[in-house]
């Protein structure tokens, strides 16, 4: 069982949040839970990152999943390309 925090957050927040929440099968608790455990996560990326990220780079590591390397010999310009061309499929 988790500790009791106490957040001051606006109404209107409070309110998108549990619809968010509701449609997402989640509590409000979880959903901050995850978030600071992303936020707080960042930390040991910033220390191996040597220059600063953009805001939308750091919202995006780790949300995808790179197939094993040794699985296909491609080249990430291959990678890109393909990516390019099946946006037109």
């Amino acid at each position: 069982m988790g500790t009791k925090l106490t957040l001051v957050i606006e109404p209107q927040v409070i309110r998108t949040a549990k619809q968010y929440a509701r449609r997402h099968n989640k509590s409000v608790s979880k959903m901050v839970e995850q978030y600071l455990a992303l936020v707080s996560a960042s930390d040991d990326l910033d220390e191996r990152v040597p220059f600063p990220l953009g805001q939308l780079t750091s919202e995006l590591i780790g949300s995808i999943r790179i197939a094993d390397p040794d699985a296909e010999e491609k080249s990430s310009k291959q990678l890109i390309e393909e990516a390019k061309l099946s946006r037109f499929e």
